[in-house]
């Protein structure tokens, strides 16, 4: 039998979609260059992509980025996104004293995923290119392995058993290395998390360097900060000094933000 019809209207809004998920962020003009579409059809598209929760536009006149994890139950982005508002005054200190683009990473299933106010600002230097909604991988980024130092044994114990069943072969190849065990201890003993650069191709636009502190009430984690740079620009050593004290010093303040304004930091 002949396939069916496909349904020309869904192809153009996942066209855009795709566009959007590639470039991270992209303005009204952008997405008509990148998709060829006629304008008032994207028009149409955007408003439905945003009226249904795929992506959202920051602020008035911002660029489109896709929302964070389209699939959450309302109660459970409604929590992200009070969160994200908690963190902003530390957050936006933390932007005003350090010169590279800060996030707000929060535990989701074996992934961090980064959580921004619906207004917050985008620099137009980014070192991570994917930062907004972007899920990072729970082994290979700084958020990720200062998530797993911090958190409860407990907790870090089951985490390494649903990730020791990972597809991705470089989540494989990291806990095959046996590394992992004492870069934690390393982590927990300096008090931040660096991003493994090495295993990243010197030609790649994911070699660059990311540092996370953890935003805890000595029980459980309830997010953690990340500064991300250009490695071109800024040595790791360097950037140490200079983000460092600031960054621990905005986890203090976020950690008071959310003890004194959530019942409970962890999801519904």
């Amino acid at each position: 039998m002949p396939p069916p019809p496909t349904v020309e209207s869904l192809q153009r809004g996942l066209q855009v979609l795709s566009a959007v998920r590639r470039a991270s962020s992209l303005s009204f003009t952008e997405l008509r260059d990148a998709t060829g579409l006629p304008k008032a059809t994207l028009v149409r598209l955007l408003h439905t992509l945003v009226e249904s929760g795929w992506i959202r536009r920051q602020g008035t006149r911002g660029r489109y980025v896709m929302e964070t994890s389209p699939g959450l139950p309302p109660a459970q982005r409604a929590h992200l996104a009070r969160v994200a508002q908690l963190a902003h005054p530390a957050m936006t200190r933390l932007q005003q004293a350090v010169p590279w683009p800060v996030n707000l990473g929060v535990r989701e299933g074996e992934h961090m995923l980064i959580v921004d106010e619906p207004d917050a600002v985008v620099l137009g230097l980014a070192a991570n290119h994917r930062q907004l909604g972007y899920q990072a991988p729970m082994l290979r980024s700084s958020l990720g392995l200062c998530y797993l130092a911090f958190c409860p044994a407990a907790e870090r114990d089951a985490l390494l058993q649903r990730l020791s069943h990972s597809a991705d072969e470089r989540d494989q190849a990291m806990l095959r290395s046996g590394r992992l065990p004492q870069r934690l201890r390393d982590v927990r003993t300096s008090g931040y998390a660096l991003r493994d650069v090495l295993v990243v191709p010197a030609d790649s636009p994911e070699r660059y360097g990311a540092l996370s502190v953890p935003v805890t009430n000595g029980q459980q984690v309830l997010a953690c900060v990340s500064c991300s740079w250009l490695l071109q620009i800024a040595s790791t050593e360097d950037t140490v000094r200079r983000v460092l004290m600031p960054m621990q010093d905005a986890a203090q303040a976020m950690k008071r933000a959310l003890l004194h304004n959530l019942a409970t930091a962890s999801p519904p």
